[in-house]
């Protein structure tokens, strides 16, 4: 699928025909150790770039841009100097889920009546 950006996006159809959610495997990452103590992370936007697979790159980044529930920018920040020229950026940074420390530490205790002393 490297090279054939078809066969991609028929897959990536399939996962949002299925299950949206499923699109969610766009945004998980795997890291290892390389040589000389370097960090290597294997993603699907990662490997399309390192091809040099520019449809493949606009592909993920449609697909990408429809997860709802990942904030997935921590990881990917490094590319995002790399996916600048591409159209489909603007709209995966659109549609990123993104909270800040605040909104993560935020919390809401819903009740259906108040407590009165």
């Amino acid at each position: 699928m490297k090279n054939d950006h078809n066969q991609l996006r028929k897959v990536l159809e399939n996962f949002e025909q299925i299950d949206i959610e499923l699109l969610d495997l766009l945004a998980y990452h795997q890291e290892c150790e390389g040589s000389d103590d370097c960090v290597i992370r294997n993603s699907a936007l990662n490997i399309a770039l390192g091809y040099g697979n520019n449809r493949s790159v606009e592909i993920i980044l449609q697909y990408m841009s429809k997860i709802r529930n990942m904030d997935s920018s921590m990881f990917f920040k490094t590319l995002f100097p790399k996916l600048f020229e591409y159209r489909n950026f603007q709209s995966y940074l659109i549609n990123m889920q993104v909270e800040n420390v605040q909104m993560q530490n935020k919390s809401i205790l819903k009740v259906q009546k108040p407590f009165d002393n």
